[in-house]
């Protein structure tokens, strides 16, 4: 595992991550994130923060698919700015910006394994709605103007 570069705090809880599901090992990467699967089919990253001593998981919602790109953006930032259905969370573009994300930021010193393991649940079941309002707003792409 490695110890050096990634947060002290980030470390010792993937420890305990690892320990709680029964796996021999969990370490980040070297840019301090890892992937989970606990949920089959919907993969979680986890990326280390050491400047805010936090956690940021994300969750892959769906494509950014051609045709609904400014009805999905529209819906995007104003569940963004309402908080409607986000709870803690909030719905993000990928660097590449041709997939949504579901993201969360969790304070570090906060979390033990099974914390850790709720959010990751919640964020998924969070992700499983979105993918369905998406899908909604995708079957409306031929009426909506981009």
């Amino acid at each position: 595992m490695k110890t050096q570069a990634c947060p002290s705090n980030a470390t010792s809880l993937m420890l305990g991550l690892a320990l709680a599901l029964g796996l021999p090992d969990l370490s980040l990467d070297e840019s301090d994130s890892c992937t989970l699967e606990l949920v089959p089919g919907l993969p979680v990253d986890l990326h280390a923060v050491e400047a805010l001593d936090a956690l940021c998981l994300c969750v892959e919602v769906g494509p950014l698919g051609a045709g609904m790109r400014t009805a999905t953006l529209r819906r995007l930032l104003e569940a963004n700015l309402t908080r409607d259905g986000l709870g803690h969370a909030h719905l993000a573009l990928s660097e590449a910006g041709d997939a949504v994300l579901l993201c969360r930021t969790l304070p570090l010193q906060a979390q033990t394994a099974h914390t850790l393991i709720h959010e990751m649940h919640l964020l998924v079941d969070l992700c499983r709605q979105w993918r369905a309002r998406l899908g909604q707003l995708a079957a409306l792409a031929p009426a909506l103007v981009n």
